[in-house]
């Protein structure tokens, strides 16, 4: 056993026994699709990094090179503050080595952590970094060699997406829509807050049980909302862009925009011929048919879009679309 910076420390397992623990995946729907996170529930902290080595020269799995990086794990796991010192630069943090799995049990205590770490991930440096502390020396001095390796790593993203929600609500404050419209006021409780469904909200936890203090971008109206009506906005990027701008979201519109809602998914079609003037840029023909990647929100002027015919990804200018087949988040 390796000690590490919580009290406990982190296990290392090298395939001689098993460590019975609670599984790590609890099946939820996808986010885009709707979270299934509820304020209050009980959500694992933990998640495991898969990695797996292979050459760029070769389709299939290379089961000498596999074995060779575990045989390096099961040498720099007796230095655990290596290891360690290794996923506190990637802002994760160590719970255990499992060698003979191919595997890092990985947890995170802030938003800030799994935020930091998502990005390593995405960007590829996560995979970068383990290769430089697997690679030992008969593959540094190996020019060929090292030039052909590549570590690939994997976690399971929809649980990923469910921890950044955990932390997300454990701090208190979250943007969320309303999952259905409340019109009618209970008159033994005047604080409580009207809202139609898919309206945006600030939602703040003040400790009163099964409601929250809500308040309406488009408004600005504030007061009491149930637990059960709000659901939190899944991407991290769109929880930061709400808190830095809310009003952007919520400002009454001064013309008529094409799209109703101040948020939507789906697609879109192109209005206009148009020529990239950037790289990032997407080219349009009327017509085209655009799917929308992520969130379309009314106060930002371009969203990343995919086009249904060439498959290419870029930005694309929401004056230059319509709604085609675009739902409210």
């Amino acid at each position: 056993m390796t000690q590490g910076e919580e009290e406990d420390g982190p296990t290392v397992e090298s395939g001689e026994g098993e460590v019975e623990t609670d599984s790590f995946w609890k099946k939820k729907e996808t986010f885009l699709r709707g979270s299934t996170v509820s304020l209050g529930e009980k959500i694992s902290s933990e998640i495991v990094l898969l990695f797996i080595g292979r050459r760029r020269s070769s389709v299939g799995p290379d089961r000498a090179l596999q074995e060779a990086l575990r045989t390096r794990l099961r040498v720099v796991e007796s230095n655990s503050q290596d290891v360690i010192q290794l996923f506190k630069d990637l802002s994760a943090r160590l719970v255990s080595v499992h060698a003979e799995k191919d595997s890092f049990v990985l947890t995170f205590k802030t938003v800030e952590e799994i935020w930091k770490f998502s990005t390593y991930l995405a960007l590829g440096y996560v995979a970068r970094c383990l290769e430089n502390f697997l690679c030992d020396q008969s593959f540094w001095l190996d020019p060929e060699l090292l030039s052909d390796l590549e570590i690939n790593v994997t976690v399971n993203e929809e649980h990923l997406a469910t921890l950044y929600l955990g932390l997300l609500l454990q701090e208190g404050s979250f943007f969320a829509k309303a999952l259905f419209t409340r019109n009618e006021q209970d008159e033994e409780d005047e604080e409580q807050l009207l809202f139609k469904k898919n309206d945006l909200l600030m939602v703040r936890d003040t400790g009163q049980g099964e409601t929250r203090e809500g308040t309406m971008l488009a408004s600005g109206n504030h007061g009491l909302v149930p637990v059960s009506a709000m659901q939190p906005l899944p991407y991290p990027f769109y929880q930061w862009f709400l808190r830095k701008y809310p009003c952007n979201t919520g400002c009454l519109q001064m013309e008529k925009e094409a799209f109703e809602h101040a948020i939507v998914t789906g697609s879109c079609v192109a209005v206009v011929d148009y020529s990239p003037v950037g790289l990032d840029e997407l080219q349009l023909s009327r017509g085209d048919v655009v799917e929308i990647q992520g969130l379309l929100i009314r106060g930002l002027g371009v969203f990343i879009g995919t086009h249904s015919s060439t498959g290419l990804t870029g930005f694309v200018h929401k004056a230059h679309v319509r709604p085609l087949d675009a739902l409210p988040l």
